[in-house]
């Protein structure tokens, strides 16, 4: 059983992520209408604005962008979109421990800034890499915490030395409370964290 202070200590820290989310929600949607990544020419906050209010501020969540995308939108569709969100899988990157290949990414993202892109938000952590995995987490562990942090603190750091000049946000894991003992898990049989976002989630977040 839960001691009282643990309990207040765990609140604490979902009270903690849940302030993060929303600044950072706020921050993402926020920046782009102050100026941030707007075409020169333009006039600032107040076109970005205008954009919006009239349907044409759009984001994409890609996979596949140069291959797909590229090869089938014509490029005046392709331009309505100007935010983009790119899912880099660590095993994709990392399939050998410490061997990195960007091949991949680099082609995405280089189709995507040629096509206009003012920001992209590159989203860090699903598909832990097998040498990397914690069998303790057992079928799980390809989305839980890796047996050694310092893995997952190189692979966050490679891909900002990679991308820092060109990447404008970073999101870490996706929807991690979405956990192993989550009520989508319990429902539907749906992880997306493969550990327990109260304790486990906080640790990975510090050191991306």
């Amino acid at each position: 059983m839960m001691s009282e202070s643990g309990f207040v200590r765990d609140r604490k820290i979902v009270r903690c992520l849940r302030i993060l989310v929303l600044v950072s929600c706020a921050v993402l949607f926020t920046l782009p209408l102050a100026g941030v990544g707007i075409s020169a020419g333009t006039s600032g906050g107040a076109t970005a604005a205008s954009a919006v209010a009239g349907g044409t501020l759009l984001g994409l969540d890609v996979r596949d962008y140069a291959d797909n995308m590229a090869a089938k939108v014509p490029l005046a569709e392709r331009q309505q979109i100007r935010h983009y969100k790119v899912v880099v899988f660590w095993n994709e990157v990392e399939s050998r421990d410490g061997v990195f290949n960007w091949d991949y990414y680099d082609r995405q993202i280089s189709q995507i800034l040629a096509d206009g892109a003012e920001s992209i938000l590159l989203l860090l952590g699903w598909g832990v890499p097998g040498w990397a995995q914690d069998p303790a987490y057992g079928e799980n562990a390809a989305m839980a915490p890796p047996r050694d942090l310092s893995k997952w603190y190189r692979f966050c750091g490679e891909a900002a030395e990679k991308y820092g000049d060109l990447v404008d946000f970073y999101e870490v894991w996706n929807e991690p409370g979405w956990d192993r003992d989550s009520a989508a898990q319990q429902i539907h049989g749906v992880v997306h964290f493969g550990g327990q976002v109260e304790t486990e989630y906080l640790p990975l977040l510090q050191l991306a």
